[in-house]
């Protein structure tokens, strides 16, 4: 009988076994070298969500494949290091993302410093959902946005700025939602925002500055409602308003231009807001010339 019942105990802990290995590092990791991520199976076997925040920054990390194993985090998820200052980089051998493939959701926020060989974010296929922001900030090289072809929630903000190689955000053809602001700036070589037309409304601020041969805003024509405050500013090449013909309503300030910012040097026709019927706050369509 003592038998039967040891033989019982132990086949209900080898059950259980398997469900708390799901997830682990609730005080989250920052991995530093390639050593740490060819090792995170061994050392968490059975772990498939990282709860805590998740930091990949190393001067020696050439791949994520250790990575493959994870379907969730219930963190951020950061690349490089935001504190990092101009001329350093972050993970100067990291030219693709695969081995995050297996990730669907991240409950943080997903961001992407300084990492100057990334040239797109193949390797996330899978993300669906990011219930903090999306930054992706200062990736010199980064020429599309390739493996977000499937992110469709994005629950904060949404920023993306001085990526100097970025060319389109086509990738985010399937994104419907953000849940704040939306801020897209500082980009040399940017000459399209479509990918963007999933989106109907914009809660917070809607920012497009910088952007410095963008001829138009084809890209967001469904969008109907901004919460917040437009800002357009500083874009040289902005010839027309167009592809915001569907715009009605804006419930902060309207700046196009802007006393305290850069104008749109090329800007000669507000030819887009005809069909803009209220702005909550003021508005400012100063220094375009």
């Amino acid at each position: 009988m003592k038998r039967i019942f040891l033989f019982v105990i132990l086949l209900l802990a080898g059950y259980q076994m398997p469900l708390f290995c799901q997830s682990c590092l609730p005080e989250g990791i920052t991995f530093a070298t390639q050593a740490q991520i060819d090792s995170f199976q061994v050392n968490y076997p059975g772990c498939k969500r990282i709860e805590g925040d998740v930091k990949i920054n190393g001067d020696n990390i050439t791949n994520l494949n250790g990575l493959i194993v994870l379907t969730s985090l219930g963190g951020d998820l950061s690349l490089g290091d935001a504190t990092t200052h101009w001329p350093f980089i972050c993970n100067p051998l990291l030219t693709e993302l695969t081995g995050l493939d297996s990730i669907c959701s991240i409950a943080g926020n997903l961001e992407f410093y300084l990492n100057k060989a990334l040239t797109d974010l193949s390797g996330l296929e899978c993300l669906t959902t990011v219930q903090g922001d999306l930054v992706i900030w200062g990736n010199d090289n980064l020429t599309y946005l390739e493996g977000l072809n499937n992110l469709a929630t994005i629950s904060q903000s949404l920023n993306i700025v001085f990526n100097e190689e970025l060319k389109n955000l086509s990738a985010l053809n399937n994104l419907v939602y953000v849940g704040l602001d939306i801020s897209i700036g500082g980009h040399d070589v940017l000459n399209s925002l479509t990918g963007l037309e999933n989106l109907d409304s914009v809660t917070g601020n809607l920012t497009l500055s910088n952007n410095y041969v963008l001829p138009h805003l084809t890209g967001l024509n469904n969008l109907i409602y901004i919460g917040g405050s437009l800002i357009i500013s500083g874009n040289d090449s902005l010839i027309s308003l167009s592809g915001l013909d569907n715009l009605n309503s804006i419930g902060g300030e309207l700046i196009i231009g802007g006393l305290a910012m850069n104008g749109n040097l090329s800007l000669s026709s507000l030819t887009g807001l005809q069909n803009l019927l209220t702005v909550g706050n003021s508005v400012d369509l100063s220094k375009n010339y």
